[in-house]
């Protein structure tokens, strides 16, 4: 008899350096599968997307670089 002591910890809290928000994510501790998050992920895509036009306009000629995404177990 094998017992499993996996679990995953719920909420997980990360911060999204290009978009400059945290974000909460809610997981099933069973199975680490993500039920919902906020800010979700359509609005990080478009605020970093913002974020990144925002650096290239602001840097003569220098590319801009993914974010950096740290994740902080609460």
């Amino acid at each position: 008899m094998q017992i499993s002591n996996n679990t995953y910890p719920t909420p997980v809290v990360r911060f999204d350096a290009l978009a400059q928000v945290v974000v909460v994510e809610h997981r099933d501790p069973a199975t680490g599968e993500e039920s919902y998050q906020v800010p979700t992920e359509a609005t990080l895509r478009s605020e970093d997307e913002a974020a990144l036009a925002g650096r290239s306009s602001s840097s003569a000629g220098g590319a801009a670089t993914a974010g950096t995404r740290l994740s902080l177990v609460v």
